[in-house]
């Protein structure tokens, strides 16, 4: 990955360590010219949100970016939850202490929730005179495939903090451990991020001798986010045996309820299984969330037929299935 190395404005992030770290409401942003970074002192308040800034990729990293957004629109399920597992991607700075440098970083969104999760380990307990800016943030390939840009104005899908301090709402700090736990925002209702990233970051006095306004520690990141899908949860409820004749149609009720109080079911099927098993396909439609349909299949079995059948319940790619005993 390939970034400007001092200037905090170059990536947008500037304007996003000028607001107060005191609170969790989402700060307001102005999407002309960001303004100088300003010096904040070592602080132990909770987490915010910043405006949305852009991290430079490598070529490989956007390629498997795109190879993620073909593997997501596959899915006929809506997305339930997204994980980064990043790896480094930043030269260290030499003159950052190990507390100041990432160790790991691995990034969580619930889409369900809205929320934000994020565990974060540095090489060493930072202290008052090793404090940095921890940033974690899920965000959008440019159309360049070089960046990685964070989403939103004022509800951002950047989360900051400082790394030295103890634990308050949303964020546990244990030395070198932090863990930000369901950081609610607006920006984490949707599916729509195919990379992210954490970084330690330092901002300087406006009057530092040499100008620079701010120094990039470390940071890791990941372009392949892994996806868990939000599927229809289907329940079966029927007789455990049923008494059959050879060459004799048996009805067989097949109560199938969705208990996924969000995702709709689609196409659902019911039928019988079995070795010299010949059954009628129910076709139930759709199940709702939380509803309940009754497929009534007839069944009828040859000589010789096995005891052991089963009743299945598809819906596109998902399949269950209940054993029955024919007797």
């Amino acid at each position: 990955m390939r970034r400007t190395p001092c200037y905090l404005s170059a990536l947008g992030l500037s304007a996003a360590l000028t607001f107060s770290m005191s609170g969790l409401t989402p700060a307001a942003a102005d999407h002309g010219d960001v303004p100088l970074p300003t010096y904040s002192p070592a602080s132990a308040g909770q987490p915010n949100v910043g405006l949305p800034s852009g991290v430079r990729l490598e070529r490989a990293g956007a390629q498997r970016t795109v190879a993620a957004r073909a593997a997501a629109r596959k899915s006929p399920w809506p997305t339930r939850k997204v994980t980064a597992v990043t790896v480094e991607d930043t030269t260290v700075d030499p003159a950052a202490a190990p507390a100041q440098q990432l160790a790991s970083a691995t990034l969580t969104q619930d889409v369900v929730r809205g929320t934000y999760n994020a565990k974060v380990r540095l090489r060493g307990t930072p202290s008052a005179s090793t404090d940095s800016w921890v940033i974690v943030s899920f965000g959008k390939t440019d159309s360049d495939g070089y960046t990685c840009r964070t989403v939103g104005t004022e509800d951002s899908s950047t989360v900051y903090w400082r790394a030295y301090g103890s634990s308050v709402p949303n964020l546990i700090r244990r030395g070198a451990y932090m863990e930000l736990k369901n950081f609610v925002s607006a920006t984490a209702k949707k599916d729509q991020f195919d990379c992210a990233y954490a970084e330690t970051w330092e901002v300087l006095p406006e009057d530092a001798p040499d100008g620079t306004q701010a120094i990039l520690y470390s940071g890791r990141g990941d372009y392949s986010l892994a996806r868990k899908y939000d599927k229809p949860r289907l329940k079966l409820t029927a007789s455990k045996r049923a008494n059959v004749t050879p060459g004799v149609w048996k009805t067989i009720k097949v109560k199938v309820r969705n208990a996924n109080p969000r995702v709709t079911a689609p196409s659902v099927r019911v039928s019988v299984k079995g070795k010299k098993v010949t059954s009628r396909t129910v076709k139930l439609g759709k199940v709702r969330p939380g509803a309940t349909k009754t497929a009534k299949v007839r069944v009828k079995v040859q000589r010789g037929f096995s005891s052991k059948a089963k009743i299945k319940v598809t819906t596109r790619s998902l399949a269950r299935t209940r054993k029955l005993r024919l007797t």
